[in-house]
């Protein structure tokens, strides 16, 4: 009867060792949908910027980026297209890279806890505004 206790300690100690041991996965939210913020203007009020992110693959695809920009005469709009992919870098977390495959051209987001994109520098700092940059999802 001993051997059979001292047997299944053993047997439950090792699979609790083995389930430490185990990588824990990530879970990353759905990236895809569209995002809208504000963004700052040195000739205007400010810009309203909206982002819509598309799936090619779990984790990249194509993007639309619009841009009005308030209180310009004119009431200026752009549209930008391009790829977009999912980054997970040590330092920043995990990224949204706007033109990944133009170094000179991209553009950084950070995914956030409540699943928005904070805007980042090219070195991947936080872009410092006197407003609130944040891209916040648009709920569907």
């Amino acid at each position: 009867m001993r051997k059979l206790l001292l047997f299944t300690i053993v047997v439950c100690g090792f699979s609790v060792l083995r389930a430490q041991e185990a990588p824990v996965a990530v879970a990353i939210p759905d990236i895809a949908g569209t995002y809208a913020g504000k963004a700052p203007c040195a000739d205007c009020e400010f810009i309203e910027t909206e982002l819509e992110l598309a799936y090619g693959t779990d984790t990249s695809g194509e993007f639309s980026l619009r841009d009005k920009y308030v209180g310009k005469q004119g009431g200026i709009m752009s549209r930008v297209k391009g790829e977009w992919a999912r980054v997970v870098d040590a330092k920043a977390g995990v990224l949204v890279v706007l033109n990944n495959d133009l170094p000179e051209k991209a553009m950084y987001y950070r995914l956030t806890k409540d699943g928005n994109l904070l805007p980042l520098d090219q070195e991947l700092n936080k872009v410092e505004s006197p407003i609130d940059c944040t891209l916040r999802r648009k709920l569907q």
